[in-house]
């Protein structure tokens, strides 16, 4: 079969659906939780069942869900990060558990997908013997390619168990993709745990088995009276992997919005040897999803709370177009309907909202472009009165981001160009 982001995600969710899970939409970006500013995985909604504050519609359901995180921010623009994304997920309230959740991501991964085997390695929190057993025994997989990891890698949360919070909790298993990238590892125990970057994580099986809590100070985990499954698989990471893509950036969900950028710009991505260029079109691209979405689902740019990832979301995908693309002019409201070309026949809102997220859009820029360029004048001024190899004092840097909303990488890059 040809692969792509949107048969995979038709395939997750038929796949699951035929096991007898409810299919349910997705929830908005802006959480029902007032402790998350953004929905950043699939379970968000799903959280007061798996609390047992309310009762779920079905024992077992299926989601792709649109997420925001901003944790690796300055790392998008690489080949893998992103901030916007979509995840797959299957989910038990107190119905199946481990066997099925393993059994089930082997299956969908090597039959539904054709995944080869060979290039799947396996890790499991290091105590959870019962999560090895099934993997080993029943799956089949030899014991070197099961790797037993600690908490911080292998618990959720991570390292809960030491540090909290309290309340529900559990061992994890994730699923690694061999990418084959000759990395230049020197590590000889080189696997999952191993950060060269040749591993790629597509999907984590959370067991949500334990209740936290505190006993004179001591944590101490409770068995939980139902036992749950939480499951998430990065949708544009394993299309990528599925399309023998060299990052999601080129995948279909992806790929008109690059085009829309290239033809702005006047460049090719991956057209020429500057991998500036192409970093900056993958960064754009990335935080247009990310705006467009957060637009839609109620989110304005301000200078606080979510409004503000917004706004700066906004200004960073401006300046890296200015300084990097040369786009002297707007440009963010006309990558709307590119947005809209990759996404909207999934999520309607997008399609419906198109006209207020593109003035939103337009109105923001317009009016950065105009602080942007006092904020420029004033740094040169500032960058004018140091010597070379000497340092642009730090409250500086913050009256241009306090005054003129210029971005402190912004100043950094510039400074960094005068040896400064």
């Amino acid at each position: 079969m040809s692969w792509n982001a949107r048969a995979l995600r038709r395939a997750f969710l038929e796949f699951f659906q035929e096991k007898g899970h409810r299919l349910l939409p997705s929830d908005s970006l802006v959480p029902k939780d007032p402790s998350l500013l953004f929905t950043s995985a699939g379970m968000v909604q799903f959280k007061p069942y798996f609390l047992g504050a309310a009762q779920p519609p079905a024992p077992r359901v299926t989601t792709v869900q649109k997420c925001l995180r901003t944790t690796d921010i300055d790392a998008v623009g690489d080949l893998s990060h992103l901030t916007f994304f979509e995840m797959l997920g299957n989910f038990s309230f107190g119905d199946y558990f481990k066997r099925e959740a393993i059994l089930w991501a082997w299956e969908f991964l090597t039959e539904r997908l054709q995944v080869d085997p060979s290039r799947l390695q396996f890790t499991v929190f290091e105590e959870d013997d019962e999560a090895f057993d099934i993997w080993h025994r029943e799956v089949g997989i030899e014991a070197n390619r099961i790797w037993r990891l600690g908490e911080k890698t292998n618990f959720w949360p991570a390292n809960a168990i030491s540090e909290g919070p309290n309340g529900p909790c559990g061992p994890c298993s994730e699923i690694f993709y061999d990418t084959r990238i000759d990395t230049g590892c020197q590590n000889p125990a080189c696997g999952p745990a191993c950060d060269c970057g040749r591993w790629l994580e597509i999907w984590n099986l959370v067991f949500m088995q334990y209740e936290r809590t505190e006993e004179n100070g001591k944590p101490k985990l409770i068995p939980l009276p139902k036992k749950n499954i939480d499951t998430g698989m990065g949708l544009e990471r394993t299309a990528a992997v599925l399309m023998e893509l060299e990052s999601p950036y080129e995948t279909d969900v992806f790929l008109p919005i690059l085009r829309r950028i290239e033809t702005l710009a006047g460049v090719r991505y991956k057209g020429q040897a500057d991998e500036k260029s192409d970093a900056a079109i993958r960064l754009i691209a990335d935080h247009i999803r990310a705006a467009t979405f957060s637009i839609a689902d109620g989110v304005i740019p301000q200078n606080e709370g979510r409004g503000y990832v917004l706004r700066r979301l906004i200004r960073r995908a401006i300046t890296r177009g200015l300084r990097i693309l040369h786009l002297e002019k707007p440009f963010l409201a006309d990558l709307v309907p590119a947005v809209v070309e990759a996404l909207g026949d999934q999520y309607p809102e997008i399609v419906q909202r198109q006209s207020y997220i593109e003035t939103t859009l337009r109105f923001e820029e317009e009016r950065f472009r105009q602080t942007l360029q006092a904020g420029l004048t004033r740094l040169e001024e500032m960058l004018q009165s140091l010597p070379p190899n000497a340092v642009l004092p730090g409250d500086r840097a913050f009256t241009l981001y306090d005054t003129y909303g210029f971005p402190l990488e912004l100043t950094r890059e510039m400074a960094a160009e005068r040896g400064i």
